[in-house]
């Protein structure tokens, strides 16, 4: 009879770890859930992009490494996907670890550390004898710039333009006074009543090939003419400066470069709305 007691009392002891055991991984899957939902979403270099809408320059915040693959980083049940200047790139979560990723940089930068960090992600550099950078970059769930990221007709994501387009709203868009005439930069890169241009781009720099490094580029345009200057604001004034070609002399004689160097074609725009 004790025998029987016994193994009674085994096969409770059994079921008991096990209900435990199965009720720890129900929890453990649940926190799980809960932390991936909370991860969904895009998150934005803020650094960059509220920088750059805020002091109306984008040469000055183009060179830090992350801009290069983490501009914005859209997290997607297990998924994270990172978009770049110049690479995108994605992996899986991490859930097991403070660490969400570890993001790959380009050619010798190295690898950095993606961390969630109450409200915001944190990415950090991974030092090598080649980089050591000490900025913790901070990115912020943003969800009215989840369009950056929308896909075309074509199902492909195309940030060059749509990040083109952001910073033409937010930096040059609006009614200007030259003289007497009113300037207007419009939606969809259109100009209106300047001299004979017809469309507006300001340069993003994305890619690896800068002719117009270190300054912010737009390009006025219309059927036969492309036209790059220099644009700058003082308070509401914006002024637009050409680009020349750079020369330089070697063994006596001069030989006309890719790159630019500022003209002396200075227009000076008042912005009034």
């Amino acid at each position: 009879m004790r025998n029987y007691i016994l193994i009674f009392l085994l096969i409770l002891s059994h079921l008991s770890c096990k209900t435990e055991k199965e009720k720890d991984e129900q929890n453990l899957k649940t926190e799980t859930e809960f932390k991936n939902k909370s991860l969904n979403g895009v998150w934005i270099m803020t650094s960059y992009f509220d920088s750059i809408v805020e002091n109306r320059t984008i040469s000055k915040y183009r060179m830090k490494t992350p801009t290069w693959f983490a501009l914005i980083i859209e997290i997607s049940n297990d998924s994270i996907h990172n978009y770049g200047s110049i690479i995108n790139d994605s992996q899986k979560i991490n859930f097991k670890s403070d660490t969400l990723a570890i993001l790959s940089g380009i050619g010798v930068a190295g690898d950095w550390i993606l961390q969630k960090k109450d409200q915001t992600l944190i990415l950090n550099h991974l030092p090598n004898e080649y980089l050591v950078d000490t900025t913790s970059y901070t990115f912020e769930k943003r969800k009215n710039l989840e369009f950056l990221i929308e896909k075309d007709s074509e199902n492909k994501i195309d940030l060059w333009k749509s990040t083109t387009d952001y910073f033409n709203e937010k930096i040059i868009f609006g009614k200007y006074i030259n003289k007497k005439d009113t300037i207007i930069f419009g939606k969809n890169r259109k100009v209106r009543n300047f001299k004979d241009f017809e469309n507006y781009r300001i340069v993003n720099y994305f890619g690896t090939s800068h002719p117009f490094n270190p300054y912010d580029v737009i390009f006025l345009t219309n059927e036969n003419e492309f036209k790059p200057y220099n644009w700058k604001f003082d308070n509401n004034k914006l002024i637009l400066t050409n680009f020349i070609p750079k020369e330089e002399i070697y063994k006596g004689k001069k030989y006309v470069t890719d790159d630019n160097i500022l003209g002396n074609e200075i227009i000076e725009l008042i912005k009034i709305e």
